[in-house]
């Protein structure tokens, strides 16, 4: 659950201040020399981090005929999105201090994917995992 926007809030006026700036119309939500990273993070199809992450959370959620190995494949897609929210220590988002289009896509279903499992499951799985993310939003 996100407490706190002022992260997105505050990247999104800078967006604004950069573009008045530049005189752009355009945010730059995706960064050109990014375009690989953004690519597999969002924009590859079903073979994307966003779309895998989401799979696995659905069947760890909804399956039933093999429900630990539904849980451990989506914890290993969960890391890999805590390794690439590390990447950039610079800030909250993906690419460290500016907002981009990975974190608009990412943010509302990783909302539902922190609260669900305690909601589904009865138990809060992802309590003791690292959580990046806690960077990325304010997490209860």
């Amino acid at each position: 659950v996100v407490r706190i926007s002022n992260d997105i809030i505050d990247a999104l006026d800078r967006l604004s201040v950069t573009n008045q700036r530049s005189q752009s119309k355009t945010p730059v939500l995706r960064p050109s020399n990014q375009e690989d990273r953004i690519r597999d993070l969002c924009d590859n199809g079903r073979e994307s981090l966003e779309r895998r992450l989401y799979t696995r959370w659905m069947w760890w959620l909804t399956g039933v005929r093999k429900p630990e190995e539904y849980k451990q494949l989506f914890l290993e897609h969960w890391q890999e999105m805590e390794d690439a929210l590390g990447q950039d220590p610079s800030g909250p988002f993906f690419f460290g201090k500016e907002l981009s289009v990975l974190d608009i896509r990412f943010i509302p279903f990783v909302e539902d994917q922190l609260a669900s499992p305690t909601f589904f499951k009865g138990a809060d799985y992802l309590r003791d995992a690292k959580l990046s993310i806690s960077k990325y939003c304010t997490v209860i």
